[in-house]
C-alpha cells in the first residue's frame, strides 16, 4: 500500500468536510484516518509526489468530489455547513468570477 499525508487534520474541520475520499491528480483515493494535523490516504495505484494537490471538495481533472455528497454522507443538508466547518486558521483564495456550485 502507499500512503499519503497531507496536513489538514481534525482541528482544521476535516471531519466535517470529509466524503471517505479526496481527489489527487484527479483520482478519487480513499481517507484511510484523520490525526489532529494530517489526513492519510490510501495512494496505491496513483502516482503522486510531494507537493501535489489534494482536493476535498470540488473539481480536479476528470474526477470530481460534489459539496452535495459530502453533506448527504454527514447527514446534512444546509450548504452553509461546509465552509462554516473549515477552521478559520486554514487559508482560503478566492477566484473572481466563480460562483458556488460552479
Amino acid at each position: 500500500m502507499a500512503i499519503g499525508v497531507f496536513p489538514f487534520g481534525i482541528s482544521d474541520g476535516m471531519p466535517l468536510v470529509n466524503c471517505g475520499h479526496v481527489l489527487v491528480n484527479g483520482r478519487r483515493v480513499p481517507v484511510l484516518s484523520v490525526s489532529l494535523e494530517h489526513t492519510r490516504v490510501d495512494l496505491t495505484g496513483v502516482e503522486a509526489r510531494r507537493g501535489d494537490e489534494v482536493v476535498i471538495v470540488g473539481r480536479q481533472g476528470a474526477g470530481e468530489i460534489s459539496s452535495a455528497e459530502v453533506l448527504e454522507r454527514l447527514g446534512q443538508h444546509i450548504p452553509s455547513a461546509l465552509p462554516l466547518a473549515v477552521q478559520s486558521s486554514v487559508p482560503r483564495s478566492y477566484v473572481a468570477g466563480v460562483v458556488a456550485g460552479d
